[in-house]
Order: structure tokens, then sequence, then C-alpha cells
């Protein structure tokens, strides 16, 4: 499920730290039963990031967003 974007304080560095973590949290399984998918590489839910916004669009979007990971790659 997407509700929009995130620009402020998601970078290709953050990104790219983010990355290596869920690599390491990688889980042949959905971490949640009865979740089915082919294209989807899964991962034990250990981290956590904080979504900012001010305002939803009519589409349900967030608007603007800003990220704040915590853990390693923020």
């Amino acid at each position: 499920m997407s509700i929009g974007g995130v620009g402020t304080g998601f970078n290709r560095n953050v990104a790219a730290a983010l990355k290596r973590q869920l690599d390491t949290l990688r889980t042949p399984k959905p971490p949640v039963p009865g979740l089915r998918s082919k294209t989807v590489a899964w991962v034990r839910p250990e981290l956590r990031a904080e979504v900012d916004y001010r305002a939803r669009t009519r589409d349900g979007d967030l608007r603007p967003a800003a990220c704040q990971l915590q853990g390693a790659a923020g």
C-alpha cells in the first residue's frame, strides 16, 4: 500500500544505508501469515521510520512528507 513518496530526509546515501540494513533482515517467508507475493523481498520487521506530514490529498497521499529513520540508516 502506497500513500505517497517522501522527499525531505531521504536521499541516495540514506537509501543505500537502508538497503544494506534490509539485506541483513531478509527472510524467506513473510513476517505476517497469509501474505503472498513472488516479487517481494521479505524482511523481519525490526526497523522503524517516522514520517511527518501536514496534510493528505484527496487521493489519500501525504503532503509534504519528511522522513526520520530510526537506527543506523538515519
